[in-house]
């Protein structure tokens, strides 16, 4: 399957096809996934676990501040060395994200690729999360949540704002493409999560994909079509 919409030929402005991440290139939500290597690792308690699960919950439905979250999540990774988290998230994907890949993704990627399109991750995961995602399907890029270091390499416990969600990946988005000369009004982006809609309208070809409840009800209403990988 082609992609619909954009093509790129000869003196025409670069195309950038973004990808979310969890439901959309993974058939997985990382975080779950990531909370219980931690456990595995005794880096986290049981409660932790189950903390991260009812917020997951709150997250789909929407009953939850998820930015809020996600400044507390990060504050707990204060003084930790940022190689640290960078050695600590390869091992995390080689030993359970590798496997969740999905093909169809992977395919449609391919497809972005033979039209000359650039690829990149967009997602509300961290930087070393996003990182070796990236990195395995040789993506032009990725666009995520940057944490703050120090001068010595450690990590602040804050994040660089704004987080790459809801308005914030448009932030995100927007730079990336200004910087290789593209525009989000020629841009694609897959997603399935409803927080995702300020991206999906700011973009020429919005793409839906495996759509949670609130965004499939969306699509539904608006006569939009999904697609499911």
């Amino acid at each position: 399957m082609n992609p619909e919409g954009a093509t790129q030929g000869a003196g025409d402005s670069p195309v950038v096809a973004f990808f979310d991440m969890d439901q959309t290139i993974l058939r997985c939500n990382s975080a779950s996934r990531y909370a219980k290597f931690l456990y595995r690792r005794g880096e986290l308690s049981l409660r932790d676990v189950l903390r991260t699960a009812r917020w997951l919950v709150e997250y789909r439905f929407a009953v939850i501040d998820a930015q809020a979250v996600t400044r507390r999540v990060i504050s707990s990774v204060e003084g930790q060395p940022a190689q640290h988290l960078t050695d600590l998230c390869q091992e995390w994907f080689d030993t359970d994200i590798i496997q969740f890949i999905s093909e169809d993704a992977v395919a449609v990627i391919e497809d972005h690729r033979r039209s000359g399109h650039q690829v990149v991750l967009l997602t509300a995961a961290t930087e070393y999360i996003a990182r070796p995602v990236s990195h395995h399907l040789k993506l032009d890029g990725a666009v995520s949540t940057y944490l703050e270091s120090d001068s010595k390499q450690r990590l602040t416990g804050r994040v660089v704002e704004p987080i790459c969600f809801g308005e914030g990946k448009i932030h995100w988005a927007r730079q990336w493409a200004d910087q290789c000369g593209a525009t989000l009004e020629n841009a694609f982006f897959y997603t399935d999560s409803f927080t995702d809609l300020p991206m999906l309208e700011a973009v020429g070809h919005p793409r839906i994909v495996n759509p949670d409840p609130r965004l499939r009800r969306y699509a539904k209403k608006r006569g939009l079509e999904t697609l499911c990988w």
